[in-house]
């Protein structure tokens, strides 16, 4: 059975994302990957795709830009801000005449197509954004011309949604007895929604939910006329919505990640990072914002300290790796610290970067031993500096913690990225102004902040 898996845009293209190499990992079947995502940023910063499109000018901007990331260059701050600069002039130009606007990381909807069934109707008159024409010029013929049975689309985020639909509609031209289903987060998480659902299966044939390793699984034992009654994890359309059961996987059944089907030296960045999971879902699943947690289902599951080890020792020798990322929504700090120590004792050194969040406890020792393991970057969810917002989103903190594990992280080199928030139920403007003085005015605490609204 030929099975393709399609990562689609809209999404950063600096490193590879997991859920292709995870999903194919899981089979022993020959599963091929298209990153169609970074082979559209390609093109789209390319001199040849924009000399007809924009001006000589705006061409070589963004040709200059993909030299500038994938280089020494992109280390310098100023030559990367004039990259990402280059890169935003090129995509309003590319989006010009289309009601989305394409940028470097926003992906922007007319409001006036914000529900799917706007969008479908729209999107059956024609392609929204700048996507879809190079993607029907430049990458379909790599898909149909092998005629595979199942095409899987992995939808993480929104911004990946429009182009998904795009592309279905388009591969469904040349192959209509092609199964395309639809997986990923971003599913599951519109999955509690039947209108949105019923108007994507005008695009797909299923729509896979929480983990779509045993969905994938099923399918390819079962072959191409497998009834889509029987995949589990699995949403579809028989005079009306349709689902099927849910079935999970052990953690001590989630394999090292097949990251080979993907081209690693292409991403826009001047160092390979490769992400890898050590847990699925959050310990902590209590922020009354977040439904990240809600992806996995099935509780929190971690992998053995033992393997995360060997896992990251194979994969620095395999890819003679320095950086890897951990994807993790958060990692325990008691688990950071016990991977830290069982790295020093195996002597391995490799950079790492982490989502960690603000426990009681963090201190300098802590710090001094994630930092001699490699430890370089820790992204921190604080998202409010009021003690009555924290308690309110139920974030298990405090200002006086918040302060101390900074200052405990930064005596150690540990860069802090932070992540806030504005607009929360209740937060009033004196309690949002709080939170911006905060990070202003500890700058030597605070490397880089990321703002939700």
């Amino acid at each position: 059975m030929r099975v393709h898996l399609i990562f689609p845009p809209h999404f950063p293209a600096d490193i590879p994302y997991l859920s292709l190499p995870a999903l194919a990992a899981y089979t022993e079947h020959d599963i091929v990957c298209h990153d169609v995502n970074l082979a559209l940023w390609h093109i789209l910063l390319s001199e040849d795709y924009l000399s007809d499109k924009v001006t000589h000018e705006i061409a070589q901007k963004g040709e200059k830009a993909k030299k500038i990331l994938k280089s020494e260059e992109a280390f310098d701050i100023f030559k990367y801000i004039e990259a990402i600069i280059s890169v935003e002039t090129v995509l309003n130009a590319l989006s010009e005449g289309f009601p989305v606007t394409i940028g470097w990381r926003e992906y922007h909807v007319d409001p006036a197509l914000y529900d799917i069934k706007s969008l479908a109707a729209h999107i059956q008159k024609g392609y929204i954004d700048a996507f879809g024409e190079p993607f029907e010029t430049y990458c379909l013929d790599n898909i149909v011309r092998e005629s595979p049975d199942l095409i899987g689309f992995s939808i993480v985020v929104p911004h990946q949604l429009v182009p998904s639909m795009e592309m279905a509609q388009t591969i469904k031209k040349d192959l209509p007895d092609t199964r395309i289903v639809f997986g990923g987060p971003y599913m599951t998480h519109l999955s509690v929604f039947n209108d949105a659902v019923q108007y994507l299966l005008q695009y797909c044939d299923l729509i896979t939910v929480f983990e779509g390793e045993k969905s994938l699984a099923y399918v390819l034992e079962h072959k191409r006329d497998t009834p889509l009654n029987k995949v589990p994890n699995s949403i579809y359309w028989d005079a009306g919505i349709k689902k099927t059961d849910l079935h999970f996987i052990d953690s001590a059944d989630m394999p090292l990640p097949q990251y080979d089907c993907l081209p690693l030296d292409q991403y826009l960045a001047p160092r390979l990072v490769l992400p890898y999971l050590t847990s699925r879902g959050c310990y902590w699943h209590g922020c009354r914002f977040c439904p990240l947690h809600f992806s996995f289902g099935n509780g929190f599951r971690e992998l053995p300290v033992e393997r995360v080890v060997q896992d990251i020792k194979k994969l620095k020798s395999k890819y003679n790796l320095e950086y890897i990322s951990f994807v993790d929504l958060s990692l325990n700090p008691e688990r950071a610290l016990n991977i830290s120590e069982a790295l020093l004792r195996e002597g391995i050194t490799i950079n790492m970067k982490a989502n960690m969040r603000f426990e009681q406890g963090l201190d300098t020792t802590f710090f001094k031993v994630l930092r001699g393991a490699g430890f370089r970057v820790l992204s921190f969810g604080m998202e409010s500096y009021n003690n009555r917002v924290l308690q309110a989103m139920n974030k298990g903190t405090t200002q006086q913690t918040i302060k101390k594990t900074l200052e405990a992280s930064t005596q150690n080199d540990i860069w802090n990225n932070l992540y806030f928030m504005t607009g929360f139920p209740t937060e009033t403007e004196e309690e949002i102004k709080n939170t911006q003085k905060f990070i202003t005015e500890n700058p030597h605490l605070i490397g880089t902040a990321d703002h939700t609204l």
